[in-house]
């Protein structure tokens, strides 16, 4: 998942802790291991969502 914050200065707040476990925030070079296989499939595929 993408997102980008209306208030920068603001941080995400988990609503449902029953449901998910917290947020994380990663380098597209250096994805947390497992990934979830649909990532980890366009990963592998060369898919950057950040292109230069």
């Amino acid at each position: 998942m993408r997102a980008v914050l209306a208030d920068p200065r603001q941080e995400p707040q988990n609503i449902e802790p029953k449901f998910c476990d917290g947020w994380g925030w990663y380098e597209w070079d250096n994805l947390p291991k497992p990934l979830f296989w649909p990532l980890e499939n366009v990963v592998q595929d060369g898919f950057n969502p950040f292109p230069t």
